[in-house]
């Protein structure tokens, strides 16, 4: 038996943080279309101008349009179709490598993206080890962008405490689907004002209290 198409959309968002824009059917998701947008988002507001990002993990999502605002990208991730896929998506030096250790020297980096590998990564010291990894390879006062999926419990709290038992400084989480965003899945993928709603939904993560209700949290720390 083949693999369910919906289970492998799934798979890709994980994969990119959780921000892959395709439903089950191809059409845009007005889960991931907010996801997108937050993402996208926080990132403008965070990388600066010019900056060196190691992408770990995923499809090129991100990477390409880093790659377009003029940032130099580099992605590893493990599995040979997704580097593929990013090699394809352009923009950024794609190579089949481990995520759990990074084969580039002490401080290679301004900026490291860990948006999906953290989402499987059930054990907290082994959350802790790889987040300890991105870290060797950022540059003082370089810029780590983590995701972190919500569930079981997990708060914008307890993230931020993880991130800072790791080494990492000037922590600040953020919901990047907005409030109520799991909600979004039961939306058919072409109701086209819901999907607008969804984006517009992830400008409430500035309000206090609005991370934890998102499907979706995103760490930015500094080493």
């Amino acid at each position: 038996m083949g693999s369910r198409p919906d289970l492998e959309v799934h798979r890709r968002r994980d994969d990119d943080g959780g921000s892959d824009v395709s439903s089950p059917l191809g059409t845009p998701s007005a889960t991931g279309l907010a996801e997108l947008a937050g993402t996208r988002r926080l990132l403008a507001e965070h990388l600066p101008a010019g900056a060196a990002v190691l992408d770990v993990g995923g499809t090129g999502v991100h990477a390409s349009w880093l790659a377009g605002r003029g940032h130099p990208v580099t992605l590893v991730d493990s599995a040979p179709e997704r580097v593929a896929a990013a090699r394809d998506a352009g923009g950024a030096a794609a190579q089949a490598a481990g995520t759990r250790t990074l084969r580039f020297p002490d401080a290679s980096f301004d900026v490291v993206l860990l948006l999906g590998p953290l989402h499987h990564v059930p054990s907290r010291a082994d959350r802790l080890a790889l987040l300890g990894e991105a870290r060797r390879v950022l540059r003082p006062d370089g810029v780590l962008v983590a995701g972190f999926a919500t569930g079981h419990g997990r708060t914008a709290a307890a993230v931020a405490g993880e991130v800072e038992d790791a080494g990492l400084r000037d922590v600040t989480v953020a919901g990047v689907g907005g409030r109520g965003s799991r909600a979004l899945a039961l939306v058919p993928p072409l109701d086209r004002p819901a999907s607008g709603a969804g984006v517009l939904a992830g400008r409430a993560t500035r309000h206090p209290g609005a991370p934890d209700p998102s499907g979706h949290l995103l760490a930015v720390s500094r080493r």
